[in-house]
């Protein structure tokens, strides 16, 4: 960011009678939160996801029907009411493993998938207090890391 300083001086050899530019630079570290939801062996399978935001509300909210193999966008619009109600939004990315780990597209050699949830923007504190997962049909096995990586610090101040 730039801030360019005019003065009007009435003596023309002031030193002030130039013009001024004063350069300010902001550094912040852009960490997000984000959370990790794994699911081993997915199925065809459903099952919601529970949520409760931190203190003094603890807004409570519960996801639609989700399914073992939906696409990260349509896990994200299903856990929107939460995050919404909270005032943020998330991106989700969905990563296909196979086997030996390694990231795949071929349906039949997908033995676990991993949706990265993240938030758009930085938080000061925590977004959830608690997340839950609630198999429905599916017999797949699922593992919650929350708060895999916590949020740095957003900027903050008068300017």
């Amino acid at each position: 960011m730039g801030v360019e300083i005019e003065q009007e001086v009435l003596n023309p050899n002031h030193p002030n009678n130039v013009k001024e530019v004063q350069r300010l630079s902001f550094e912040t570290e852009d960490v997000r939160e984000m959370h990790k939801l794994t699911i081993d062996g997915p199925d065809e399978g459903t099952f919601r996801i529970a949520f409760r935001g931190p203190a003094p509300d603890m807004i409570r909210e519960t996801s639609g029907e989700l399914k073992t193999n939906m696409s990260g966008s349509a896990i994200r619009d299903g856990m929107k009411v939460f995050w919404n109600k909270i005032g943020l939004n998330t991106i989700v990315v969905r990563k296909n493993l196979d086997a030996a780990g390694t990231e795949t597209d071929v349906k039949e050699d997908i033995v676990k998938t991993v949706y990265e949830i993240s938030l758009d923007r930085l938080v000061s504190a925590p977004s959830t207090s608690t997340i839950q997962i609630i198999k429905g049909s599916s017999k797949s096995t699922f593992t919650l890391e929350q708060n895999a990586q916590v949020s740095g610090p957003p900027m903050s101040g008068q300017w």
